[in-house]
């Protein structure tokens, strides 16, 4: 995810937060059911927090291919995850764009290397990180649901 979009997210939400104050804004999840239901309305704190679960869901799905298959490039593992979660909500002009960024990924035993020493500590440690974020976004996409 661009850091222009991250930023766009944000603002969406800071502006929906300092709006309605932590009483009713406090968690995504009052976030979502205090900015009105949907429909014709606008809801951009809303649409913002989907694309930042998406772009999260996308992560962990990558991390997970790539955890799962240790022989792996991580261009193929974040390509196969693009597939299934990111690729179905952008239009044409865009996907080449993410096809390009996807063959730009590091490889796989330098980005590993840059996680640290000693590997079995790395693995540990990113398996706990994963499993954490599988857990958050399962829960958000029930919510959304």
């Amino acid at each position: 995810m661009s850091r222009r979009t991250m930023d766009c997210m944000q603002q969406k939400v800071n502006t929906r937060l300092n709006a309605t104050g932590a009483e009713k804004s406090g968690t995504l999840e009052k976030l979502i059911q205090n900015e009105g239901p949907g429909g014709t309305s606008k809801r951009p704190a809303t649409e913002g927090l989907m694309w930042l679960l998406r772009g999260l869901d996308f992560t962990a799905q990558a991390m997970r291919n790539s955890v799962n298959n240790k022989n792996e490039e991580l261009s193929v593992s974040f390509t196969n995850a693009y597939g299934t979660t990111l690729r179905p909500h952008h239009g044409m002009l865009i996907r080449p764009v993410f096809a390009l960024a996807m063959k730009a990924c590091p490889y796989r035993k330098d980005f590993y290397a840059k996680l640290g020493e000693p590997q079995s500590k790395v693995e540990e440690e990113l398996e706990k990180w994963l499993a954490a974020l599988e857990k958050i976004v399962a829960h958000m996409k029930s919510f959304y649901a």
